[in-house]
């Protein structure tokens, strides 16, 4: 009965995690790799051209998640799992394009070794998506995911490809 109660409770607090029976009366959580989770936040509020916020964000919503899910990687992620945060802003000054952000967060805050900055002169809104989501698969591999470690994500992503 104990077992049953212990089971039933890993498996409702737990989500993503499976309980398992190591031996006689012993119970673990085994990790699935097809229930990582991440959230994809994209940012394009300080475009100011008419429309290519929405427009850009919509591009790079629909890419992100497929990248994601080609990663093994749940797209929509609770409050515990890692935010992948893009923002893309117009570059400062004269200069004509997009500067970018895309940084891996895990409970607020920026990991500094999952985190690219990028820039995009005088190049199209395609060109801009196209280099963000590059940057994006650059780190999915560095995304611990789940309580599952950066090895087990690299080589999920690896077998994606």
């Amino acid at each position: 009965m104990l077992a049953s109660l212990l089971t039933s409770v890993i498996a409702s607090a737990s989500p993503g995690y499976g309980p398992s029976f190591v031996g006689v009366g012993l119970t673990c959580a085994g990790a699935d790799l097809g229930s990582a989770r991440a959230t994809l936040s994209i940012d394009t509020s300080s475009l100011r051209e008419a429309g290519a916020g929405p427009a850009v964000a919509r591009q790079l919503r629909g890419r992100g998640d497929a990248l994601l899910r080609q990663a093994a990687i749940t797209p929509l992620g609770g409050a515990w799992d890692p935010v992948v945060a893009i923002t893309i802003r117009p570059l400062q000054g004269a200069a004509i394009g997009y500067a970018t952000t895309v940084a891996v967060e895990e409970r607020g805050h920026a990991r500094p070794e999952a985190s690219l900055d990028l820039r995009c002169e005088l190049c199209t809104e395609g060109e801009l998506v196209s280099q963000v989501v590059d940057a994006l698969a650059e780190l999915l591999p560095r995304i611990a995911v789940g309580g599952i470690d950066e090895a087990v994500a690299g080589a999920a992503l690896a077998r994606a490809r």
